[in-house]
């Protein structure tokens, strides 16, 4: 797998996860189950470029987002292989 897939995919499951927290937020103050001071210490790091950041997504996340990749580059030898097989006959 390529350095720069991996790279790629964490980074837009990192802003995925900052979308999904904000999101959070906004709930909980729409709801008004939390006060608004409360909020501003998580607030204001997920309105930076959470692609950026170093930080790993939740596990769940990863995992998600993680096995299309993963998938697509353990197939494509044995897809190749099969068609090599079928055009060669």
């Amino acid at each position: 797998m390529k350095v720069s897939d991996i790279a790629f995919l964490l980074a837009k499951l990192r802003v995925v996860q900052a979308r999904n927290d904000l999101s959070d937020l906004a709930f909980d103050l729409a709801t008004k189950q939390s006060e608004g001071k409360k909020l501003n210490g998580k607030l204001k790091p997920l309105l930076h470029l959470s692609g950026e950041a170093l930080t790993l997504p939740g596990f769940k996340l990863l995992v998600s987002g993680m096995w299309p990749i993963v998938l697509l580059y353990m197939t494509t030898p044995v897809t190749i292989a099969t068609f090599k097989v079928c055009l060669s006959r």
